[in-house]
């Protein structure tokens, strides 16, 4: 098979569930005996933070960063090696050499206030100009598969569904000392500034439940301060934490509560059940619905309840039913879809 060439912008960015993916399909890639026989080049911004201990896949860095990097010198890197497959897996791919993309979701579209007019601007041309010409085009759920048939007018057998994945986790790492509220009943969340994740949600639900201890992560007491709401001492943001330190908070907190206003999949309620967490509460969106249907409990995420009120009506997740779902969202099956997609065969 043909050397396949893999856009490394995602090295450069912050590690949200886009860059996970990512990250966690070229680990497969490196790892998996079944590609041993393949060749892959991640080929990478000047600022990208290559992983390290990885024999199997090459990183290359060329200059240029950002979308200079996407559109300019990648496109001019594999037309000098002749390249014939690229594959995107970050939502954007360079014009002049499209290649296979994943389009994780139209949150630009369908969401689009919650985005600067340039990022919209730029997101939104390349998309226009490229996403008719992806050889092949993915995404991450039936419901995004939809929503981008319907706004480009597609044939709905020319997306591919990968899902995502979760990894097993071996050992959850002990942080107690670092978390002193661990000690006590905290309920906890995963959030960032895009007003998508409802943190608002989170927020409300601490004022209303003043005796409850509140964890987001990742998110900022800043985040709805143009609202005029502010966070109660009940709420405590930790910031950007570590893979391992979130394991621990997943395993410790009474129930994981993701209120999104919009998801492509949302990843985080699974790693929460891989690392032991058995209630877990999401919005009554149509794409939690496709991915997690009657495992997890559900609350309308614009309606803020009591978390006595939520808690008394949802369920705890049995072994069972944590194994299947672990065992059908694994990156191991996504990998094999992107790669059986670029014309391998696993």
């Amino acid at each position: 098979m043909e050397t396949i060439f893999i856009n490394g912008k995602y090295l450069s960015q912050r590690v949200t569930g886009v860059q996970r993916y990512a990250r966690e399909v070229v680990k497969q890639f490196e790892s998996a005996e079944c590609y041993k026989n393949c060749h892959f080049v991640v080929v990478c911004p000047r600022d990208a933070v290559i992983p390290e201990g990885y024999k199997h896949v090459k990183y290359v860095k060329i200059n240029k960063t950002g979308y200079f990097f996407e559109q300019l010198s990648l496109p001019k890197y594999l037309k000098k090696h002749k390249a014939k497959i690229l594959l995107n897996m970050c939502n954007l791919a360079p014009i002049k050499f499209p290649g296979a993309t994943v389009v994780h979701d139209l949150n630009i579209i369908d969401n689009k206030n919650f985005y600067s007019f340039t990022y919209r601007t730029i997101v939104k041309f390349i998309n226009r100009r490229n996403i008719k010409k992806y050889k092949p085009l993915y995404t991450v759920s039936n419901f995004s598969k939809e929503r981008i048939r319907d706004c480009y007018k597609l044939k709905n057998d020319s997306i591919i569904t990968t899902y995502a994945g979760v990894s097993l986790r071996d050992k959850i790492i002990d942080f107690s000392s670092k978390f002193a509220f661990v000690n006590e009943d905290f309920y906890l969340t995963v959030g960032s500034f895009n007003k998508t994740k409802n943190l608002k949600y989170i927020i409300e639900a601490a004022q209303n439940n003043p005796t409850k201890t509140f964890v987001i992560t990742g998110g900022t007491g800043k985040v709805y301060a143009d609202e005029n709401l502010e966070a109660g001492d009940n709420v405590i943001f930790t910031g950007y934490i570590t893979d391992e330190e979130l394991d621990f908070l997943y395993s410790k907190c009474q129930a994981f509560i993701f209120p999104s206003f919009y998801e492509g999949f949302g990843a985080p309620p699974l790693e929460a059940i891989a690392c032991g967490c058995r209630r877990i509460i999401l919005s009554n969106i149509p794409v939690f619905k496709e991915i997690y249907g009657e495992y997890v409990s559900y609350c309308d995420p614009y309606a803020v309840s009591t978390i006595d009120d939520l808690l008394a009506k949802s369920k705890v997740i049995s072994e069972e039913e944590a194994k299947e779902l672990l065992e059908k969202y694994s990156w191991c099956n996504v990998a094999k879809i992107l790669f059986n997609g670029l014309g391998g065969k696993n």
